[in-house]
This record gives structure tokens, sequence and C-alpha cells, in this order.
């Protein structure tokens, strides 16, 4: 259970409990699923009353558009003098604004985490960048900040008091990271993610220019992680960061890329670090890179030659070892992966029936199945052949997605084998899942099996055209999913959701609470939305998008609107542009 229902479950019981409540220290959370109503009463009857035992405040507009907004008209964020914790999640535009100007209040605030789940605008993340590196946050330690650009911090003077420890934040050059070095003299840790899409300027030049200022960030920067998402970026980029930090004892790195196999020649990597980092002590490498079904001519590509550079006592003597996995997608390109054991990835995807691995390690009791992907979170299998992942675990997944290997949904559900069920509990901890993600036309009794051993399950991602052909007819299903989902995405694919299914989507899945629907024409809006939300009584949120051509125009005051054809005495928070249409209940 969470505060917030804690709270609202014991609060005014009787005094003593009350007391009890009133004298903690509280670490609130705003970012789930709750009504318009429940929000309001516990900002009026909690929030209110308890403001300086509140220490840790998390908001998101993700399933409540209009909720950080609703909280800004009900309180100034330095109401809450002892916070010392600030996360926000999908955020943007004016209510960013309204706590940006506000922060430098927050006396005691040792974190602040922005999450770039949004486009944030730039003059928004020049702000951030203004408040963070001007040190108007004397106690400022933790940051986690959407984007930084150079010209952000341009007039703000380099402040050798700033005490920030731990920086997450996305860059759009490289040049980007070591100009922001100059502005966190006091870092130890941090995560940088470079975004941008086209070739900077010479990173290698800048370092040079800026080699004495940047001498101080060596002797205290010990953790470094780098992300890469694109092409423009070489051996000499990484080599001009890393040149600072020979003190780096933990550096990882993660890249995904079309055709650019020089990431995966090991010397290169050997040489770099063993120069540059020489008291590195732990590395994590994780490089993917996708070759274009007309390229394969131009590779060769074998698993153990991909690993035979990684063969060195170097890498042996540190006691890093790494897989290479190859395998062709339903379209006919290549995916080759190279990542270290183990795999600090997130998320992983495997087309296991084309799978080719090879390994520098014996997969013996020093490295168990278990400890190899014991950090992968989000499983997508690509295939209902696991043969050549058998002996692979995914214990701490909680998302697994299954997908067909082509587009066409298939006229008759597809043919599982007999172990199909034992293979699945063999590659992940059931009762671990969360979310569930379907490709795939499964055979309604083997998913009723798979939702019965995966109990926590809350979360089901569906193609429309799978449920309402072939699942919608299982009444067993569709009671199972209606008493265990409570957050159901029909977008996958662009399918669409369809009038002629509505009212027995209704029926058959009363209790959902977070809908996410896809339609084709504006006159669907005005048939589908009033039987949605006049039969779904608990949903709070309900986001529509819009596939058709062209932009997404509403002829009406859609608030006025539903308010007529639901005959419901509701208050409607409605989120909307050219392209979607999000609703908070």
């Amino acid at each position: 259970m969470e505060v917030l229902d804690i709270i609202q479950s014991f609060d005014n019981l009787n005094s003593r409990i009350t007391r009890i409540i009133s004298s903690v220290r509280m670490h609130v959370k705003l970012s789930r699923k709750i009504k318009i109503e429940q929000f309001d009463h516990f900002c009026s009857s909690i929030l209110y009353r308890m403001n300086k035992k509140i220490v840790s405040l998390n908001m998101s507009d993700e399933y409540s558009p209009g909720l950080i907004g609703r909280f800004n008209s009900k309180f100034s964020i330095d109401y809450f003098q002892n916070l010392k914790a600030l996360t926000l999640n999908k955020v943007c535009g004016q209510e960013l604004y309204s706590i940006l100007t506000k922060l430098h209040m927050l006396k005691q605030l040792i974190s602040l985490s922005i999450n770039r789940d949004c486009d944030i605008r730039d003059e928004d993340n020049k702000m951030i960048c203004q408040i963070i590196f001007s040190n108007q946050l004397k106690l400022l330690k933790y940051c986690k900040l959407p984007f930084y650009r150079s010209e952000f911090s341009e007039k703000v003077t380099k402040n050798d008091t700033l005490i920030i420890k731990k920086l997450s934040i996305g860059v759009y050059w490289f040049r980007d990271i070591l100009l922001l070095f100059q502005h966190v003299p006091q870092i130890k840790d941090s995560r940088m993610q470079v975004c941008n899409e086209r070739k900077s300027s010479s990173t290698r030049f800048l370092s040079n220019v800026l080699g004495n200022s940047l001498i101080g960030i060596q002797h205290l920067l010990t953790r470094f992680e780098l992300s890469i998402n694109n092409d423009y970026f070489s051996f000499g980029d990484i080599k001009s960061i890393l040149k600072y930090l020979p003190q780096l004892k933990q550096f990882s790195f993660s890249a995904l890329t079309c055709g650019f196999i020089y990431l995966f020649k090991g010397d290169s990597w050997e040489n770099m670090l063993s120069r540059y980092t020489p008291l590195l002590e732990k590395f994590s490498f994780y490089a993917e890179c996708r070759i274009h079904r007309m390229k394969l001519h131009d590779y060769n590509i074998n698993t153990d030659d991909m690993l035979s550079e990684f063969k060195t006592n170097y890498y042996f003597n540190h006691g890093w070892y790494f897989i290479c996995d190859y395998y062709a997608t339903y379209d006919s390109n290549r995916i080759v992966s190279i990542y270290t054991i183990p795999c600090h990835g997130k998320h992983f995807a495997v087309q296991s029936d084309t799978l080719e691995s090879s390994t520098t390690a014996l997969l013996d009791s020093s490295f168990p199945p278990t400890v190899i992907y014991n950090k992968t979170e989000s499983l997508h299998l690509l295939s209902k052949v696991m043969d050549n992942i058998q002996n692979r675990r995914y214990s701490a997944v909680t998302s697994l997605r299954i997908s067909r290997s082509y587009w066409q949904i298939k006229p008759q559900p597809i043919t599982w084998s007999d172990t199909f069920l034992t293979e699945i509990q063999q590659l992940v901890v059931c009762s671990k899942l969360r979310r569930l993600s379907l490709c795939e036309n499964i055979d309604t009794k083997i998913l009723i099996e798979i939702l019965t051993r995966s109990i926590n399950v809350h979360t089901m991602d569906i193609e429309c055209d799978i449920l309402s052909k072939f699942l919608l007819s299982d009444s067993t299903l569709c009671s199972l999913i209606n008493q265990m989902i409570k957050t159901l995405n029909l977008e996958l694919n662009d399918n669409l959701f369809k009038f002629d299914i509505v009212e027995e989507f209704c029926s058959k899945f009363s209790n959902i609470e977070c809908l996410y629907i896809n339609i084709d024409t504006i006159d669907e809006i005005y048939l589908i939305l009033p039987v949605l939300l006049t039969k779904l009584t608990h949903l709070t949120y309900l986001n529509v998008y819009y596939t058709g051509m062209g932009v997404f125009h509403l002829n009406h005051n859609i608030e006025s609107w539903l308010e007529e054809k639901t005959q419901l005495s509701k208050e409607w928070i409605i989120d909307s542009n050219d392209y979607y249409l999000a609703i908070w209940i």
C-alpha cells in the first residue's frame, strides 16, 4: 500500500491514530491512477494539514492529465518547506514553469528529478539548468534533468561551491559533456545520454581548449555511465571524455546504432580503457547494431569471431566476460549485439528461432543462468521456438511481450508446442510479472494458463484485432482479464477500436481503470466516448490516439458535450492536441 491509501484508510479514525499519522515524515506519490475527487480530498484533508511532514513528493501527469496543474492551483510548491526530494514526470509548459520559479525557496531540497517523458521546451530546459548551475539550491546533491546544451548555462558563472554529487542528464552533443563538467566540480557519479541526430563539431578540439578547466574533475568522478542512441560518434569522441577521468572505477557504456560494427572492436576498447582509466574495476558494456537486409553482403558475421578480440588477458584478469548474440528479425534485417556478463540492459529482445550466440565465459557455477540477466526488467520474445534460449533465465523480468514474426494476423490461433508453458516458466518468474503484452494470436486456453500463473499482472497490451476477433468470445478468459487487469492498452500496431464492439467490451471489462485505444475518424469519437465513459464506472483515465490522415480537430466544447451525452455529473480534465485526446475522470 502507498502512503495515500494508508492515510485515507486511517485518518480521523480516532484522535490517537490521527496524532500518529500527523507525526511521521511522509513520502507522497501522486503519480498513480487516482480519480479527481480522491485527489481533491487528499489535497484538502491531508496535504494542506500535513505540509510540514512531507519530505518527498512525486507527481506525474501520465495517468492523470492536468494533475500537476491542479496541484499548482491549490498549492505553491514552497508551501512544503521541509521537502527534501521532488520528482516530476510528464510535466512541461506552464505547470513546470510555476514550480521552477519557486524552487529556490525550498531550502532543504537535496534531490530533484525532472524526467524526460515529454517534449520540454528549450526555454524550460534553460531555466532548469540556470537554476541548478547558479547554485540557487544550496543543498542539492542528486539531480536528474531532461536536457543540457552549452548555451543553457552560458551566462552562469562557474561556481566551485556547487555540491551536486550525482547527475543524470541528456545532452545533444558530446562537447556538451565537457562543458557541463565545468559546472559540477564535486560530481562523483554521472549518467549522460547523447541524443543528437546530427554530426557535432569536434569534441577533441574542444577538449584541448578546455583542458585546464577540467583538471579538477579527474580526482572526483568515479562512476560514469554513457548512453548513445545515434550513429554520429566515434571512438575519438569517447576518448575525449575518458581522458579526463583517470580516477574512474566504474564505467557503463551502451549504444544502439545502424551498421556501425566498429563498436565491437575489442582491441580498440582495451587500448582506450587501459590508457585512460587505469583504476577501472567494473566495466558494463552493451552495444547493438541493426544491419539492413540490403547491406548484409557487406558483413560476414560469426559470433565466435566477433568475440575474438575480447579474449585477452586484459579482459580475463579484470573478470570481464562477454556474450555475442546474432539473429534475423521478422523483416529479414539482422541484429548483432555484444554485452558484458551480467547484462545490464533493462530491456531485452530476442528472435530465438534464428539466434546464434557465443560467449567468452565458461557458463559454470561462476555465471549461473540466474545471474547473467538478473537486471533485465522487460523481455520481448519474437518467436514461439525457445530451443536456443532454453538455458537462459530472466529472473527479474516484470514485463513480458510475445510477438509474431510478421505483421499479418493469422486466421487461426498459432499452434504452440506442448512445452510452451514450461519453457515460459523456465525463462521468467511468472509471479514477478506485472505487465503482459500480446502481438500474437495465442490460443485462449494457453493465455488463461499464463495469466493464472502470473497472479500479479495488472497491465495488458493487446492488439485490438486479436481482442475483437479471437478473445472476446471466450467468457472465461474475459472474466479473468476483468478480474486481474487495471490498465488495458489496445493501441499496439495502430489497431483500431471499432464502435461495433464497444457495448460488448464494456460489459466484459467493466473493471478497467485505465484504457488506451486508437480511432480512425473523428465521428467515432462522438460514438464511442459516451459509451465508454458511461459504462466503465471504474475508469479514471482514457487515452484516445487518432491514427487517421490529417489532424485531430473536435467540433464541440468536449467537456460540455460529454456532460450532455453521458448525463454524468462528473468533472473532466481533458488534454488534447492534433493527435490524441486524454481524459482524467
